[in-house]
């Protein structure tokens, strides 16, 4: 089984004046895909609050850290920031995975996107947008959307513990993460 770990990113969340609901969602979303779900974290939104929790959280880990929240505008959504002030390997093909799926559906989201992604230590890290519901369609969280199962490579001597790629099916369903049966790194 693979692992991952979940980072919720707001201010409102992490004072308790707001519901975490993204971090939940995608964090059970995950368990269905098969993942074992480490832990959870909300913290505040900045640079320097997201940086130091993903330094945290990827200490020793071998696994996916994904961060929800903190992408979009505001003066204080500074996740891709944070994120990129601690990767040591961007991993830019994700990210434009990420944004692409946002356009599913004629919707054309993607372009707003500033996720980061990349490798800190031996976790891939992954910016996701915080989704919310739309038009009464439920949110289908983060991982294996449509079927989708995550099966470890065991043995690999890639950095990333047997995390082959993450790819989003579309911007309702988040993250589908997935491994292929041949030997590739990132």
């Amino acid at each position: 089984m693979s692992a991952a770990k979940v980072l919720t990113v707001s201010d409102g969340a992490s004072e308790g004046s707001r519901e975490d609901r993204s971090g939940p969602a995608i964090a059970q979303r995950l368990r269905e895909a098969g993942w074992e779900v480490a832990e959870t974290r909300v913290v505040p939104d900045g640079v320097e609050s997201v940086a130091a929790a993903l330094t945290d959280l990827c200490a020793g880990f071998r696994g996916l850290v994904v961060t929800t929240g903190g992408t979009g505008f505001g003066p204080r959504d500074q996740t891709p920031e944070g994120t990129r002030s601690v990767l040591e390997r961007e991993a830019p093909g994700i990210a434009e995975a990420i944004r692409r799926s946002a356009d599913a559906g004629g919707r054309g989201f993607g372009m707003l996107g500033r996720g980061a992604c990349g490798t800190l230590g031996e976790a891939l890290v992954c910016n996701l947008p915080r989704q919310r519901r739309r038009r009464g369609r439920g949110r289908r969280g983060a991982a294996g959307g449509r079927g989708a199962r995550a099966r470890p490579h065991g043995g690999w001597p890639a950095p990333l513990g047997g995390i082959c790629a993450a790819c989003p099916l579309e911007a309702t369903s988040g993250l589908l993460c997935y491994s292929s049966t041949t030997r590739s790194s990132i």
